[in-house]
């Protein structure tokens, strides 16, 4: 039962937000992950689009690892990866399909792996970013943590 009002509340609030225009200005700023191996730098262009780069940090080597916007595009919200040495280059496109002040879960179910991701403000400097499967029979989930820099 309490996992079933947990599931309509978190259900409701994503519902009420679907009609407003959703704010993204959590992404906005450069967040390294708790390994230090992983940094997202984020910048807004306008209020409705944003662009990010991920890189890696090998051998004190700083790479690029992938290029991500988020866009309003045919009415909806995307996600938008390029990851370099994969997909052939291409860019595949997540559907913001729920989201709070401080949460945002895209989704691309035709996509073999991640097919959910969820970016998870826990506050102003911590954040969560979780890639899942939504097969409940593929149960590969994958979380990682990060700080904001302040520069």
């Amino acid at each position: 039962m309490k996992t079933k009002l947990v599931c309509i509340i978190s259900i409701s609030l994503f519902s009420s937000c679907q009609n407003e225009v959703p704010s993204f200005t959590p992404f906005e700023g450069s967040w390294k992950s708790d390994d230090g191996k992983t940094t997202e730098h984020w910048q807004a262009q306008n209020d409705s689009l944003y662009f990010g780069k991920s890189f890696s940090i090998e051998k004190n080597d700083t790479l690029l690892q992938e290029s991500i916007t988020i866009k309003k595009q045919s009415g909806s919200y995307y996600y938008i990866p390029q990851v370099f040495n994969q997909n052939e280059g291409r860019e595949i496109p997540y559907k913001l399909m729920g989201y709070s002040k401080s949460q945002f879960v895209f989704e691309n179910p035709s996509h073999d792996f991640p097919q959910r991701i969820v970016y998870d403000f826990k506050s102003e400097n911590k954040l969560l970013v979780t890639i899942e499967s939504l097969d409940s029979a593929n149960t590969n989930r994958f979380e990682f943590k990060f700080d904001k820099q302040v520069h």
